[in-house]
């Protein structure tokens, strides 16, 4: 069954929430400093997707503690396009993890 009018914002964050972490995720820049210094941590981030597919009003809602990180996951999402596009721009809030994979 289909509503008249189309997906919401709610809907459209719902259904796709798990690819745009994904696109986030495979862009991300993990920077050598935060590496080096063994620094990890989640970044809380909201934006808006517009019509287009692409982010803005880029904000950071909850730090990581290391602000290297924190720039990482805003610059990265400043730069994201070809996301999903909604029929009306849609706020998004995401977590971006900086995890070190542990040394074989």
């Amino acid at each position: 069954a289909t509503r008249e009018g189309g997906e919401s914002g709610d809907e459209y964050a719902q259904q796709n929430l798990s690819s745009i972490s994904g696109m986030i995720h495979g862009k991300i820049y993990y920077p050598r400093i935060a590496r080096k210094n063994n620094w990890q941590g989640r970044v809380l981030v909201r934006f808006l997707v517009d019509t287009d597919g692409k982010t803005r009003e880029v904000m950071l809602r909850e730090s990581s503690g290391h602000q290297v990180l924190d720039e990482s996951a805003l610059e990265t999402i400043r730069e994201l396009e070809g996301l999903p596009r909604p029929p009306v721009p849609v706020a998004v809030t995401v977590p971006v993890f900086f995890r070190l994979k542990p040394a074989n």
